[in-house]
């Protein structure tokens, strides 16, 4: 995976909402594999609308920007600051862990009647986190694909769009890397299985049926 991808101003393109991230993602690392696929899926998503990779909030984009002895302040200001739209992924450590620990009071700080919009809040196995109550609204997780989050994820935006001045988003996500590559395999077995089932035909053929084909082609 590339370690940072280009910080393009995207702000300045007419009918995009103007902070330098649209989707941020804060989790903890026992459900970094989802939270990777979600958002490489996401920006393949933003890329196929021209919104762009670069709006994309997951550490992994951004490693060499993020290697520097103060993230633990800088980090968090970016959800708070230049996040339009903040997922946040609940797993049973998140409130304990060092680094969303330092992300979500920040986050739900956000939690006004001007921003809480700004707040997507998801969860595995039914966990939550100090802010939040029983009345509070969450995507669960524990049976839904990375595709299915994207495309909750893209529902939202296209909900918000007016508040974002977004252009439209594809309606369903495209496909990822591996259900790319899964059906590139089907493809070609179905292919090889077809040429198979044709030429035990042809062997097949009754010796005067041969005589008469090659008769016609020549």
């Amino acid at each position: 995976m590339t370690s940072e991808v280009s910080n393009q101003d995207f702000s300045s393109e007419p009918g995009i909402a103007t902070k330098r991230f649209l989707v941020g993602f804060s989790f903890a690392g026992e459900t970094r594999d989802f939270v990777s696929e979600v958002a490489n899926l996401l920006a393949a998503n933003l890329l196929a609308a021209k919104i762009g990779k670069p709006r994309v909030l997951y550490d992994k984009f951004y490693e060499a920007e993020f290697a520097r002895p103060d993230l633990g302040f800088y980090l968090p200001k970016l959800y708070r600051e230049q996040c339009e739209l903040i997922v946040v992924i609940l797993g049973k450590n998140y409130d304990s862990k060092r680094w969303t620990g330092w992300e979500w009071p920040q986050i739900f700080s956000l939690n006004t009647k001007e921003d809480v919009w700004r707040i997507m809040p998801c969860r595995f196995e039914h966990a939550t986190v100090e802010g939040l109550s029983y009345t509070s609204g969450y995507i669960e997780l524990d049976k839904m694909k990375p595709a299915d989050l994207v495309q909750r994820i893209l529902d939202r935006l296209e909900h918000e769009k007016l508040r974002l001045n977004l252009p439209l988003i594809a309606e369903k996500p495209v496909e990822s890397f591996q259900q790319s590559k899964k059906r590139s395999r089907i493809s070609a077995l179905v292919g090889i299985f077809s040429l198979t089932v044709l030429g035990v035909t042809v062997w097949n053929l009754k010796p005067w049926v041969l005589p008469s084909i090659v008769s016609h082609s020549e």
